[in-house]
């Protein structure tokens, strides 16, 4: 199946040349939407040779910032919230929300840098064909919820092996330490509890394949 034996799982996790965070943290909405785009634009530069190499096109996103809850080719969301979204007629978009500004000033400085990596990594899993046949799969039968935790956990591992070897990120012990307070809460039924989130969380910190971070084979209990 695409989602167990994606050629994906064939190669690194990318880590790019990416700009480093703001040492005193972002200084007006417009330094943030900048560096925002810096990284998307980074991101992109990481995954399209590995996608180009398994013959698979990287399509262009289309970047909105967005405060509070607004209506997408998705439906209405938002509220402190970024997400990918996927419409067929109009193409793919990050919307990035303005909280990840306080957020990365206030509580953790590579918070925005990981919601970018996390949301861009949704656009590789919808190229790569996980996306989709995670869908077909709840359509099928398996449980939407366990679905969309299979999805995010994946995103997750990813995503922190992004953080935490990104070069210009300067990962510290402190930032480890609010990673691990940050996992160790249960999410909502789409994104997992707290065991499910620190194993996967942590283990994004040691993993180099993209297969070290397949949640399709493993036990449910890894993905509860």
């Amino acid at each position: 199946m695409l989602v167990q034996q994606n050629k994906l799982y064939g190669y690194d996790i990318p880590v790019a040349q990416c700009p480093a965070p703001p040492s005193g943290g972002f200084t007006s909405a417009g330094h943030f939407q900048k560096y925002s785009l810096a990284v998307l634009k980074c991101q992109r530069a990481a995954w399209a040779p590995v996608l180009q190499r398994m013959g698979v096109n990287l399509p262009a996103v289309k970047v909105s910032f967005i405060n509070g809850a607004i209506k997408t080719p998705c439906g209405v969301v938002g509220h402190e919230t970024s997400f990918y979204c996927f419409d067929g007629r109009s193409g793919h978009y990050i919307f990035v929300h303005m909280s990840l500004l306080k957020q990365s000033n206030e509580w953790f400085r590579l918070r925005a840098f990981e919601t970018l990596s996390h949301e861009y990594f949704h656009h590789v899993q919808r190229a790569t064909g996980i996306f989709m046949a995670s869908i077909r799969l709840g359509q099928n039968g398996l449980d939407v919820n366990e679905m969309s935790r299979r999805l995010e956990l994946q995103t997750f591992c990813t995503a922190m092996r992004i953080v935490s070897a990104t070069k210009a990120n300067a990962f510290t012990r402190q930032d480890y330490d609010i990673i691990v307070e940050w996992s160790s809460h249960d999410q909502d039924a789409q994104h997992g509890s707290a065991a499910s989130n620190t194993y996967w969380w942590q283990r994004g910190l040691y993993m180099t394949k993209a297969a070290g971070c397949n949640t399709w084979t493993v036990n449910y209990a890894y993905v509860a």
